[in-house]
């Protein structure tokens, strides 16, 4: 119903269930008094369309429900009113009416530079409850700002986007109405960003994709979804560069998160500077505030894994992908490149020890070890140990629990490393364990000193009898009472020992355990060529982590190896009589003095040919 007057009024008016609205246009005045319209729908404003109304509308306790509109204005749209008063009392209510713009209400414009939203607009107190598909869901005019935020998961750079322009310059305060603050950028890097366009109400643009393709919104909404633009722009374009796609739009947008997707886009700038750069759109124009959004950039140096290369007089610090890495200063690189005139100003390549290798970092395979993140030195560890673990997760510093020091080699014996334990070396050398009660660890050293004492006797008791045999046969030789060689030997049991021995205390010192292969086969080497070191094993754990700081750890070790043969030269004395009282020999004190030698020199040359114990 289209009614053009000076002064309209409508008191006590019904409209209900109608498919079109009042149209009124050209009027001074209007007021609607008393009136009630109920599910009426239309294409622009459900109840009421509103045109270039000059002075005053008035509403007077009125009710507008469950009105609908195919565009906008779900029960009211207002176009090109400029300084008109919108004026609302406080019986009148507009709820639960729908639109794709401005659910309860639209105010629109014509000409931009002539909007002016009326005084207590939006009218929260009377635009209630209604719902809008795109946006403002109670009260709308046109979109009036942008809201970005950083969607960069790697963390390359840190973001914040202010509302206001407290961090930004002074001699943009007044070209500018918010600011966007990238810190610690790479020049060359890529700034992804989601960017969120919003109402009056700070509520998000949502529209289907997919609808606008398809041409599914009517003609006015349409070309308003299709005309949103977001453009980033520099501000000194011989300090900067922008590569990729500056200005993005609907096709950009994801329905899903609402979002508009400003990503891949590469900039470049001076190093150590920051260089600023303008983000605009289109939703300026209609906007109460038109001003944009200023970004600032702080550009940093290359760091380490970063190739310095010149891009149009400007620096870009480019990473080493994946499957080459580069430890050395970029700016030291450059410079010798431009110097010497080498191809050195490159990543390198990953090399076999490592799993993969990316700018700085280089993860390596189990089996090596180097010693710092900063070096490239990668050394094979011991793989019958299998102490470094570098793929392991809770390995530290590459060695898996209870190892330390250079590959892995030595145990966390005062918890330094692997906090809360302690590890010794216990049954065979280089394999780490978790100190126990001092009572069972002293149960263990009590049984390897009988188990030595027991194989002192033994030995005693072979010599004793070789040697009186021996002897026996020299005198009956000398008094000519039997014709006996003199080479005559009862048995080769003493040879054999020896020669036992010998093989296994040189195989523990030079044949080493084959690393192409992970079964140990050197167990025999370990306990019965270096019998001395056994008895030495998991003593460290006896001693408290206070006497081992005090003394020194390497001081500790080496006096542990100094006492062992001091203990095994008093216990020769033990073993002499415990084997005078259990064989009823009797020994003269040559055969002490014979045996104390041998004994002794035998048990400190196991010690003394393993000078790695020092350091373990």
């Amino acid at each position: 119903m289209l009614i053009q007057s000076s002064f309209v009024s409508f008191n006590n008016f019904t409209s209900s269930d109608n498919e079109g609205n009042l149209f009124l246009g050209q009027s001074q005045t209007v007021l609607i008094q008393k009136s009630n319209f109920n599910a009426n729908k239309a294409q622009n404003g459900g109840a009421i369309q509103f045109l270039a109304i000059q002075t005053k509308i008035q509403f007077q306790e009125s009710k507008f429900q469950q009105n609908s509109a195919l565009s906008s204005g779900g029960a009211l749209h207002f176009e090109n009113i400029n300084k008109c008063q919108v004026i609302f009392d406080r019986a009148t209510i507009i709820q639960f009416n729908r639109a794709l713009i401005g659910g309860g209400l639209r105010i629109v414009q014509t000409d931009q530079n002539k909007l002016q939203l009326p005084l207590f607009f939006p009218f929260s107190d009377n635009v209630l409850e209604n719902i809008a598909e795109i946006y403002g869901n109670d009260s709308a005019s046109y979109l009036q700002n942008i809201i970005i935020k950083n969607n960069n998961q790697i963390n390359e750079y840190s973001f914040a986007f202010y509302k206001n322009l407290i961090n930004a310059p002074n001699n943009f305060q007044n070209e500018y109405q918010r600011h966007a603050e990238i810190k610690q950028f790479r020049s060359g890097g890529l700034i992804d960003f989601r960017i969120y366009i919003v109402d009056e109400q700070n509520r998000y643009l949502s529209f289907s994709k997919d609808k606008l393709k398809q041409g599914n919104y009517s003609e006015d909404i349409d070309l308003e979804l299709r005309n949103l633009q977001i453009s980033i722009n520099q501000l000194d374009s011989n300090k900067n560069l922008i590569n990729g796609q500056q200005i993005i739009d609907f096709n950009q947008y994801d329905s899903v998160d609402q979002t508009f997707s400003l990503n891949d886009l590469q900039i470049l700038g001076l190093l150590k500077s920051v260089q600023y750069f303008s983000i605009n759109s289109t939703i300026y124009r209609n906007s109460v505030n038109k001003l944009p959004v200023l970004l600032s950039i702080e550009f940093r140096n290359c760091q380490i894994g970063e190739i310095i290369q010149n891009i149009n007089a400007l620096q870009i610090c480019n990473q080493c992908l994946n499957g080459t890495y580069q430890l050395s200063d970029p700016q030291t690189l450059y410079q010798q490149s431009l110097k010497e005139k080498k191809d050195n100003n490159r990543c390198l390549n990953c090399p076999e020890s490592a799993l993969m290798c990316q700018g700085s970092t280089i993860k390596l395979k189990n089996g090596y070890w180097r010693k710092s993140n900063i070096t490239d030195e990668i050394i094979a560890c011991n793989s019958m140990i299998n102490s470094c673990q570098a793929e392991n997760p809770n390995s530290i510093n590459y060695c898996s629990e209870g190892y330390i020091g250079p590959v892995c080699e030595q145990c966390d014996i005062l918890g330094d490393v692997w906090k809360g334990s302690r590890y010794s070396e216990f049954l065979s050398k280089g394999i780490c364990q978790t100190c126990g009660e001092d009572s069972k660890l002293w149960i263990y050293q009590i049984l390897k000193i009988i188990i030595l004492e027991l194989y002192f006797i033994y030995v005693l008791g072979v010599f004793i009898q070789k040697f009186k045999y021996s002897q026996t046969c020299y005198y009956l030789r000398i008094l000519k009472i039997l014709p006996i060689s003199s080479n005559s030997i009862k048995d080769y049991s003493g040879f054999y020992i020896k020669i036992i021995l010998n093989y296994y205390q040189l195989s523990a010192l030079l044949i080493a355990q084959p690393k192409v292969i992970s079964i140990h086969l050197n167990w025999l080497n370990n306990i019965i060529g270096s019998g001395g070191v056994q008895v030495s094993l998991g003593s460290s754990c006896l001693a408290s982590e206070k006497t081992i700081r005090q003394i020194g750890t390497i001081l500790f070790q080496t006096q542990i190896q100094f006492f062992v043969p001091i203990v095994a030269l008093a216990l020769i004395p033990i073993t002499l009589y415990y084997y005078k009282d259990f064989t009823k020999e009797q020994l003269r004190p040559y055969h002490d003095i014979i045996f104390y030698k041998s004994t002794y020199l035998q048990t400190s040359r196991k010690l003394t040919l393993q000078p790695n114990r020092l350091i373990s």
